[in-house]
């Protein structure tokens, strides 16, 4: 299941950072500063090194 659930959440990372290179990503409210590029690529660095069950690796 691990193995599965880490696939699956990397497609789904990958996704989010093609969608916002290509600028197709809005953020407003609470997450507006995830705009900025240096923002969103520090976030996505915390969901990288995450477990997709919530233990961090």
């Amino acid at each position: 299941m691990r193995a599965l659930a880490r696939v699956f959440c990397g497609k789904v990372l990958a996704g989010l950072q093609q969608a916002f290179e290509r600028g197709e990503l809005r953020f407003a409210g609470s997450v507006a500063g995830l705009a900025a590029p240096g923002t969103f690529w520090a976030f996505c660095a915390t969901l990288h090194v995450q477990d997709p069950l919530g233990v961090e690796t």
